[in-house]
């Protein structure tokens, strides 16, 4: 099976084609305060600081180069990997 091409990292970070849309998911998240529950945040953490792309030196995943304190109290934001997905609350309407 052939592996797929590591992305380009700059200063240390990998950096994929998509990494202009998650910054700008990011950017409306945070603009329009859309942030996860305390426990889901935590939830999220607990999954990446036992993950082998973590760096805690940083704080940051090796994978796509987040900043992992920033990025798990986002709503829109994943894990590339799969271990966790973006956070969405269900409105019923009457």
């Amino acid at each position: 099976m052939r592996r797929l091409p590591r992305a380009p990292k700059i200063l240390g970070v990998p950096i994929h084609p998509k990494t202009g849309l998650d910054l700008m998911k990011a950017a409306r998240d945070i603009a329009t305060r859309r942030f996860v529950p305390d426990e889901i945040r935590k939830e999220r953490q607990d999954i990446c600081n036992g993950c082998e792309h973590w760096n805690e030196a940083s704080n940051r995943c090796m994978e796509c180069g987040c900043q992992m304190q920033v990025k798990t109290a986002l709503s829109s934001s994943r894990c590339p990997l799969r271990k966790w997905d973006n956070y969405v609350i269900d409105v019923i309407r009457e």
